[in-house]
């Protein structure tokens, strides 16, 4: 498994091979790596299975209270205890690294004392990466702007969660902050998804090659697990038309093995009516192709 529940660096951990197994029976997914082909490790490309060791929601709400309750007082010391020097920060398109250069930025922003926070919604799922680690997803409004933020947690061993990624957006700025080396497999990942989906009912059966067993898919409310429930969800769903305009943001969680997408722009119903959204991809290599292993919808409501 990916993330580690301490403060040293995140190591893979061998794959069961129950899983190793079901990697090798899946078909390949029409989103492939661009790099040349590795050579074989002994646990090269096994799925990783989420681990559940709480209620993911109820400890993204326990733990946004204490973030948010941190940020607002600008309180550097509480907020320096929630990342490690592995912790991964993109705010606004601009992408830090470790503890120290995160609590640096978050105490630098110069906010109002206790500034007006609406939130809208609260989406938490157990992260593919296993081992325990939990992805939070919000949306709202932030000092009259509406805003999204992606969190994932992972413990650290003594009933607590440290933030390893974290993303906010509240607009446009830098809108493709994605690493180089990554930038052709993201441009490649998008465009293929939101060809298939925006395509019609029949194309977007085409994207359950995407998913495998264990793959978590919210819309809304509602969560779905495994390729069959979350074609039948996408099924159900209108026809849309993203705008190709949108802000990413992308950091990757073992190089281009596991990486992280969180997208914030507009979509419309039959062209009209433009609304803003926001969506997170985790994805997974698996026998050279990727699969998702979490993903996250929400509208963000004004």
């Amino acid at each position: 498994l990916i993330l580690a529940a301490t403060a040293s660096q995140p190591e893979r951990q061998p794959a069961s091979p129950r899983a190793s197994q079901r990697a090798r029976a899946r078909a390949a997914a029409p989103v492939r790596d661009p790099r040349p082909a590795a050579p074989a490790t002994p646990h090269a490309h096994a799925a990783l299975r989420p681990t559940s060791m709480a209620d993911p929601e109820a400890v993204g709400k326990a733990f946004l209270e204490q973030f948010y309750n941190a940020l607002d007082n600008n309180n550097a010391a509480v907020l320096g205890g929630l990342f490690q020097d592995s912790s991964t920060m993109s705010f606004e398109g601009e992408t830090i690294k470790g503890v120290q250069a995160i609590g640096q930025k978050l105490t630098s922003l110069g906010l109002p004392p206790k500034p007006e926070r609406r939130i809208t919604s609260v989406c938490g799922q157990n992260s593919c990466c296993g081992n325990g680690a939990i992805i939070v997803f919000v949306t709202g409004e932030w000092v009259k702007q509406q805003y999204s933020e992606s969190f994932q947690l992972v413990p650290t061993g003594n009933n607590s969660y440290f933030i390893y990624n974290y993303v906010f957006r509240v607009g446009m700025t830098n809108n493709f902050n994605v690493p180089p080396e990554g930038a052709e497999l993201i441009k490649s990942f998008m465009g293929h998804y939101y060809q298939q989906y925006d395509g019609g009912l029949e194309t977007r059966r085409s994207l359950q090659a995407l998913y495998g067993p264990t793959s978590v898919a919210s819309f809304e409310r509602d969560e779905f697990v495994g390729p069959e429930s979350i074609m039948a969800k996408m099924q159900e769903l209108p026809l849309v038309q993203h705008d190709p305009n949108m802000a990413v943001d992308v950091q990757l969680i073992n190089g281009l093995d596991i990486v992280l997408i969180v997208l914030w722009g507009q979509m419309s119903i039959d062209g009209t009516n433009p609304m803003k959204f926001s969506q997170l991809f985790l994805i997974q290599k698996v026998n050279g192709s990727y699969i998702i292993g979490n993903q996250i919808f929400r509208l963000n409501y004004g």
